[in-house]
């Protein structure tokens, strides 16, 4: 007899994801989540404390009767939570989710003790910042202990951000690894790899991704490759003086600083470049990086990467396979390894090949989601077995 077996159908349910916004060009992996999870989706975004629901507000302005009543509580200082995040709680309430998907610790720790009566369950995504940087966590310290031990699921985008959160107090059995995943779009555009002279950085402005030692390795490029060309897009409160920087450098016409770009702009950008470049290190007030999307992206795409050995990076790029990684602040070295890549074509198209060959075993978009995915099921078998 003939067995067929056929895979089992999605889990019916109904989840909610916590974002303080969803339309933001620096976060499209959030984006992706609201896309791609599998379930009736419930955004709540607005503000730290969310204040909308898919686009509509939730708070709406209380009659008179209402004010007096407040009036009257405030005056015998009867404990009551203020409007607008009690209308958040009530739609929590109301809306019913099975599950739900904070993104960001310092979200999660501002929104714990709205969620915490309701009896939901959470997974609270952290993504970088928010598990390093040196004042949110001394902030937070209180209530991200009260997340640790609510929350259902934690995920960490790089295996240093893993250990991070176990040792702030984290349970080591809840914190899950799931790096990003980049979006189909790189994978579906990518053309031969051909020789150029043009390498790319993407990423904001800031400190954290100290943009301004990228144009320092440059310029010793400069100094063997003078034809060779730097593309940076982005945007952020770095890039005046990094401007400036070119300038007084003379690289004016070796630098293009293109602005913040939409998916199809940068894909073409890609097609003309050799390689992805890009300096992350901690910031001065310990801010770091997850895992950089773009690194994931262009690497899908067939770029050999130079960057340098912080957090997710070092789980993506391997080193002299894929691309090159030197220690943070490290310019110098970063430099000899961009004439490295200018040098050799063959190199980096075996490079090319390794990079997007790697991303596709393991570290696919469609990886990322089915891995939330799992865990959302798991999560809500836990609360429900009968489901």
């Amino acid at each position: 007899m003939l067995l067929l077996y056929l895979p089992c159908p999605p889990m019916k349910k109904r989840i909610a994801i916590i974002t303080p916004q969803i339309d933001s060009p620096t976060e499209s992996f959030i984006q992706c989540h609201i896309e791609f999870l599998e379930g009736d989706k419930l955004v709540y975004h607005g503000a730290d404390i969310p204040n909308k629901l898919n686009g509509n507000g939730l708070y709406k302005p209380p009659g008179f009767a209402s004010r007096a009543v407040r009036k009257i509580q405030n005056r015998l200082k009867k404990e009551t939570l203020q409007p607008k995040t009690k209308a958040f709680q009530d739609s929590l309430i109301a809306e019913k989710p099975d599950a739900i998907l904070i993104e960001y610790g310092h979200i999660a720790a501002q929104v714990i003790d709205i969620i915490q009566p309701t009896g939901i369950p959470i997974i609270v995504h952290f993504h970088g910042y928010d598990s390093a940087q040196y004042e949110l966590l001394a902030r937070y310290q209180k209530e991200y202990k009260r997340v640790f031990a609510y929350a259902s699921r934690i995920v960490a985008v790089s295996n240093a951000m893993r250990e991070r959160l176990i040792s702030l107090g984290a349970p080591a059995d809840k914190v899950v690894y799931s790096c990003y995943g980049p979006h189909p779009d790189f994978a579906l555009q990518r053309g031969e790899f051909a020789p150029s002279k043009q390498l790319l950085a993407i990423g904001r402005f800031v400190d954290k991704k100290s943009p301004h030692l990228t144009l320092f390795a440059f310029s010793k490029v400069l100094q063997e490759y003078p034809d060779a060309k730097l593309v940076m897009i982005g945007e952020g409160t770095l890039l005046p003086m990094c401007k400036d920087l070119v300038q007084f450098l003379n690289m004016e016409n070796n630098v293009e600083f293109t602005g913040a770009l939409k998916r199809q702009a940068i894909i073409d950008n890609m097609k003309n470049s050799l390689a992805f470049v890009q300096h992350s290190r901690t910031a001065e007030d310990g801010d770091k990086e997850g895992t950089p999307v773009a690194v994931i992206e262009s690497q899908l795409f067939g770029l050999p990467v130079v960057a340098t050995k912080h957090e997710g990076i070092a789980d993506i790029v391997l080193h002299n396979e894929t691309g090159f990684l030197v220690d943070e602040g490290d310019w110098m070295l970063m430099s000899e390894y961009m004439k490295k890549i200018l040098s050799d074509f063959e190199l980096a198209r075996a490079m090319s090949s390794k990079a997007r060959k790697r991303i596709e075993s393991g570290f696919l978009l469609s990886h990322h989601i089915d891995t939330l995915n799992n865990l959302i099921d798991d999560v809500i078998r836990q609360r429900n077995p009968k489901v």
